[in-house]
């Protein structure tokens, strides 16, 4: 019974100092997080500066629409400013129509 007890104390003491000699897995862990982290926060910078330079081209095209629509678009427009033109409706009217500026419905005719 007294070797059982001897055996027992000296394999719970050897695992004991076997814990502290081992690997730290939570060290490991921690860096993995970490550098998740790190490249999660670079892929959201990223898409946050090609979400605000699609903005801006979005806001700069729409700023000007007559000319953004390539030439089958103006020429479309072109068509249905003289068409409103030959019913007899001013500039405001067909500029109000065709939710355009008086300007642009000018560069048109």
């Amino acid at each position: 019974m007294e070797w059982m007890i001897i055996i027992l104390l000296s394999i719970g003491l050897g695992l004991f100092i076997l814990s502290f000699c081992g690997k730290d897995t939570i060290k490991e862990t921690e860096k993995q997080i970490e550098d998740l982290s790190i490249t999660h926060l670079t892929e959201l910078y990223k898409l946050k500066k090609k979400v605000k330079v699609l903005e801006e081209e979005l806001l700069s095209s729409s700023a000007n629409p007559v000319f953004s629509k390539g030439s089958t678009g103006t020429a479309k427009l072109k068509e249905e400013a003289s068409q409103f033109v030959n019913e007899g409706l001013d500039v405001q009217d067909i500029a109000q129509k065709m939710r355009l500026t008086e300007e642009e419905v000018q560069r048109l005719l």
